[in-house]
């Protein structure tokens, strides 16, 4: 909402709800790729109103929506579990926690390798950065374009990573964020 416009004045969080809709449902219409597209409306609004009072406003409202959001969806997961590990074997446990402690980490690491973050922050991001929970709509966008023989194992799979993962970085989160607040 550019500057001096009521809506800009308002502080109403609703708005950002409302663009990341309309970003996401006009780019879907033209079948582009809607998830990419809210990113980089989100990266560019951020970068040309970083100063703006209504940024943090609309910062604020979009990190609570994306809380409960997601606590919705790790109730959901949680109530399918029980159906979803009777497809689970060894195997895939030893898959999930190469994921988690090796395949994630070492990419979240090279990826960021030309950024300006110091060795220890790129560590940290690396390893507590992207969320499992984006592998569900990944899987979905796959399932609809394509066809699975092992479709049940793939999202018991994805569920325990999910589950690990929020264990393993639920415990160890706070202990990493404190060592890298007070080194810095």
């Amino acid at each position: 909402i550019p500057r001096g416009r009521v809506l800009a004045d308002t502080g109403s969080g609703v708005i950002a709800l409302a663009g990341v809709l309309l970003c996401y449902g006009s780019t879907e219409l033209v079948e582009g790729y809607g998830f990419i597209a809210v990113a980089v409306m989100g990266l560019t609004l951020r970068r040309v109103e970083e100063d703006h009072d209504f940024h943090r406003h609309l910062h604020d409202f979009s990190e609570s929506i994306e809380h409960a959001l997601t606590a919705l969806l790790l109730v959901a997961l949680g109530s399918v579990l029980p159906m979803l590990f009777a497809d689970l074997t060894w195997v895939h446990g030893i898959v999930a926690l190469t994921l988690i402690l090796v395949i994630r980490p070492l990419a979240g690491w090279v990826a960021l390798l030309g950024s300006d973050l110091s060795r220890t922050d790129r560590g940290v991001v690396s390893i507590y950065g992207v969320r499992g929970i984006g592998s569900i709509y990944y899987l979905c966008y796959a399932g609809r374009h394509m066809e699975f023989v092992n479709e049940t194992q793939l999202w018991s799979l994805v569920a325990l990573v999910i589950l690990l993962s929020t264990i393993l970085h639920g415990f160890s989160v706070g202990r990493a964020m404190e060592r890298v607040s007070d080194r810095g």
